[in-house]
């Protein structure tokens, strides 16, 4: 995909896109960071099937994908933060219920 313009010049995709993205992470960029939003990508796959008797079939597939971004330099997005959160309920005929329940 290419982005029209240039990164300099906010009335443009690139740029607008570029000053969006650099504004956010202006203080975690190394000094030969380039914005260049433009990428290519390309992808390969192959599928094998056997059937060796109706109604069943075994499969096989292998893919391969490939990214080409255009940014140059290292820049440090914002912290991540994930969160998991779980509940399990055990039972047994005749018993009390015992629940847990797990944030993390």
């Amino acid at each position: 995909m290419r982005y029209g313009g240039n990164s300099a010049d906010i009335t443009t995709a690139k740029g607008a896109y570029c000053a969006a993205y650099v504004a956010n992470n202006a203080d975690a960029k190394s000094p030969d960071f380039s914005c260049n939003p433009d990428f290519n990508v390309s992808q390969l796959g192959v599928v094998t099937r056997w059937t060796p008797v109706k109604n069943l079939t075994f499969s096989a597939e292998v893919m391969w994908f490939h990214l080409d971004q255009k940014f140059t330099g290292n820049i440090r997005i914002g912290s991540v933060r994930s969160e998991a959160g779980g509940r399990l309920r055990v039972q047994r005929p005749g018993h009390r219920v015992l629940q847990r329940s797990r944030s993390a």
